[in-house]
């Protein structure tokens, strides 16, 4: 189920290498005698460190690690009409689940999921890097219904008393926070609420639905960990995914095959709300118009498949290769080993391209792009899918029998970020400038904060500007567009030439005044092995940058 989130808006040559199964490093390969040698390593743990800094700067008091142990603590919450008693599995049944949803194996080893459980998706996600455990209590009991705690109580006032009850109440005799605190910032990592009513109980979607937020008068202690980042959202929602049978017909579970053990548990929700706790951002457009700048098919679009190289990128999960010039690269299925190419969009300014033209001669063409990269800044991204993994599942069936299907074939995902930081101001939130440091000095900070500039709803961005956009084969490469499915694929033969962007906004630098200034072309996709040969070289007019 598509869900809300209410945080604020997130050198080698080339050669054929012989890589094991477990290397997460991409392989290059060449298709002719000529090897090219103009790309470089970008460390995923540097695009982390700048992601987490831009993050903390002023949006966010922490990240939790993204790579490493993340300690999860989960307080199920009762209310006087929704007993726990009274749900299906019963109070004891109903706890044993939430753990199993969130912290059990996969359904290859755990007969009662029937996907993924939150720690199982991250584990494979990240290649193994993140590593998210965690601890149930007991049910929270409120001594009020639904509708008063909606309308007179809230969530809020709930974080603060469970706060104090299990860091210096009697919670303190039961657990030591600080064991929820793994990367020591004074932080519980991540906390989920998980309530006993259905979501949207009551007709209140605001309240009864699921979402991830922080506390911010909560400051960071290091001998007693305070709760921050946190996850709010139904237990009912782990039975959302439904099943098929025999027949490829969906069935929603029953009360009664809930109740006698048939009902096996979906992680989906849970585990977008968590892509959330670790720092992504939504990327469906919340104007809900039809406009789908993803395509539907990210597990921080629709909740499904797999996260894509940008955010694992972001994690710090992988480690792509950054294109500086003519450049040939093999690589391997994104799903089974995180391979992906960045090619940067221009960002030199014009006077400084020209001067190095000249000085280049009659090697002008050779001239190079993007060496001093950052992931914040503006570039495709582009990874080779397979339906292997976590990509299997949700392109076999649709989700919830609602969601669009995860890619189920072969072929190459060029993503357009734009995710250069913002100046914002603290009054009224409006748009002042871009700059290139998350870090303002002293008397800025008292009126201004930063963060991304762009988001993928439009009518929270700047310059109309996209966060990530799919640029897809479909209308000769824009991306404005509705559902999608395989069509989004680029295929072999193809090829995506010097493609511009589709907005020229006053104030948008190089979306405004430069192409991509590279042609990519899909040289062969070999099926059998998984491997995807792409071609990318410098567009024979790059040398006049755009006017």
């Amino acid at each position: 189920m598509k869900t809300r989130s209410l945080s604020l808006f997130g050198l080698f040559a080339v050669a054929a290498l012989a890589l094991t199964a477990c290397d997460p490093n991409p392989g290059v390969s060449s298709t002719s005698e000529e090897t090219w040698d103009n790309y470089f390593i970008l460390n995923g743990s540097d695009a982390n460190d700048d992601f987490n800094e831009l993050r903390t700067a002023y949006v966010y008091d922490t990240e939790a690690n993204q790579s490493g142990d993340v300690r999860v603590l989960v307080v199920p919450v009762e209310f006087s009409n929704f007993k726990a008693d009274d749900l299906p599995l019963g109070r004891e049944g109903t706890k044993e689940a939430i753990e199993t949803v969130l912290f059990g194996g996969d359904s290859s080893k755990d007969d009662q999921v029937m996907w993924e459980t939150l720690t199982s998706f991250y584990e494979k996600s990240s290649y193994g890097k993140c590593k998210i455990t965690g601890e149930v209590m007991d049910w929270w009991t409120l001594d009020m219904n639904t509708l008063e705690f909606a309308n007179n109580y809230g969530v809020s006032n709930l974080v603060n008393a469970v706060n104090d009850y299990y860091r210096t109440g009697e919670g303190s005799e039961i657990i030591d926070v600080n064991d929820f605190d793994a990367d020591d910032d004074g932080y519980i990592d991540l906390t989920f609420f998980v309530y006993s009513c259905p979501e949207k109980t009551n007709g209140n979607e605001d309240v009864f639905w699921a979402y991830t937020t922080q506390r911010s008068n909560f400051n960071p202690d290091l001998t007693v960990a305070n709760i921050s980042r946190y996850i709010w959202a139904s237990y009912n929602f782990m039975y959302e995914g439904g099943y098929y049978d025999d027949n490829d017909n969906f069935h929603s579970w029953t009360n009664a095959q809930k109740t006698s053990g048939e009902a096996t548990l979906d992680g989906h929700t849970y585990i977008h709300e968590a892509g959330h706790g670790l720092g992504l951002a939504d990327y469906y457009s919340y104007d809900y118009n039809g406009d789908a700048p993803m395509g539907g098919a990210d597990m921080m679009d629709n909740n499904v498949g797999d996260n894509n190289a940008y955010s694992k990128t972001l994690m710090g999960w992988i480690d792509p290769m950054v294109v500086t010039g003519n450049t040939r690269i093999t690589l391997r299925s994104f799903e089974l080993y995180g391979d992906a190419i960045i090619v940067p969009i221009r960002a030199v300014q014009e006077n400084d391209y020209e001067e190095a033209v000249r000085l280049a001669g009659d090697n002008a063409a050779d001239v190079k792009f993007g060496e001093d990269f950052t992931i914040l800044s503006e570039y495709l991204i582009i990874q080779f899918d397979t339906p292997d993994g976590l990509a299997y599942a949700d392109g076999l069936h649709k989700y919830r029998n609602a969601y669009p299907l995860f890619y189920n074939t072969n072929g190459v995902r060029i993503i357009h970020s734009d995710s250069r930081i913002g100046v914002f101001s603290l009054q009224d939130g409006s748009f002042a400038q871009y700059v290139e440091t998350p870090h303002l000095n002293a008397s800025a900070s008292e009126s201004y904060y930063t963060d991304f500039a762009h988001d993928n709803t439009k009518t929270r961005t700047v310059n109309n500007n996209r966060l990530l956009q799919l640029i897809t084969p479909l209308n000769g490469g824009t991306a404005n567009l509705d559902i999608v499915h395989n069509e989004a694929l680029w295929q072999e033969g193809q090829s995506l030439i010097n493609w511009q962007m589709n907005t020229n906004v006053e104030g948008s630098l190089t979306n405004e005044r430069y192409t991509l200034g590279y042609d990519i072309s899909i040289v062969e996709i070999d099926d059998e092995n998984k491997t995807c040969t792409i071609e990318i070289t410098i567009h024979e007019d790059a040398t006049t940058p755009a006017a």
